[in-house]
């Protein structure tokens, strides 16, 4: 079992924090092409292509200025702790034991525009880029740009694992980085709806928070078998087998 989260927004790299044993991302000739692209645009410009405040602009803009293809534990952190969004709050992996950020290391995939694919102990450098922005590199977009990369990659991780299913808690907007239909495996979406009026609805904080909190629940379970996932009972949420179907896991609140 792989299970895909997105990246978030927010980044933040300590570098004083000792890492179990990092890893180098998989794709820094492409992520080094794209960055140096971003380290000529003008503030003007970026704020323009990220459709940002004038202070987190001011941030990418410095990101870019100081990003290096040396990728040292002295400039850069693991990604599964540098990553600070609404799904790593719950994740939690500060706080996960060395064997569940080991076995993370196998089984858990997050995409990036930037970086493609990242394994949870490679590390990353501060950067803001969607992979919905449009940017082009080489005049393709960067969905163009990862796809055949990232649908490879993450084949070649199912068959190095022996794995025939992934539980995608990735955003919809990172989902689209990967050719589903070149995918060698079953595609499960687990998905979180709390009860709002007479309605079940995705409840966007709620939902991210819950895709980070069900895929610490996978590792620290070590789970493989995809049915034992209906089996995840927190916050109040709770299987909804009438609202699901064979690739959509459905639960509920409320």
């Amino acid at each position: 079992m792989i299970i895909l989260l997105s990246p978030s927004k927010t980044i933040k790299i300590n570098p004083s924090v000792q890492y179990l044993q990092t890893s180098q991302p998989s794709f820094l000739t492409q992520s080094s092409r794209i960055a140096k692209i971003l380290k000529t645009y003008t503030y003007d410009e970026l704020q323009l292509l990220l459709k940002t405040s004038q202070q987190l602009t001011k941030t990418a803009y410095d990101y870019y200025q100081l990003w290096n293809r040396a990728h040292t534990e002295q400039r850069s952190g693991a990604a599964i702790l540098a990553f600070r969004g609404e799904a790593y709050a719950g994740l939690k992996a500060e706080e996960m034991s060395n064997d569940t950020l080991l076995y993370a290391q196998q089984k858990l995939l997050i995409l990036s525009g930037l970086y493609g694919v990242l394994r949870p102990l490679d590390l990353i450098q501060p950067y803001r880029l969607d992979v919905s922005d449009p940017l082009l590199v080489d005049k393709q977009s960067l969905y163009q740009c990862w796809k055949n990369k990232a649908t490879q990659w993450i084949n070649k991780q199912l068959v190095l694992q022996n794995s025939h299913t992934i539980i995608n808690l990735a955003s919809l907007e990172y989902l689209k980085m990967i050719d589903q239909k070149k995918i060698k495996s079953e595609i499960i979406t687990p998905i979180f709806k709390d009860r709002v009026g007479d309605e079940y609805k995705i409840v966007s904080v709620f939902a991210k928070q819950s895709r980070g909190k069900m895929a610490r629940y996978i590792l620290e379970n070590k789970i493989t078998n995809a049915n034992d996932i209906k089996f995840y009972e927190k916050d109040g949420y709770f299987f909804n087998e009438k609202m699901s179907s064979n690739n959509q896991l459905v639960f509920t609140r409320g």
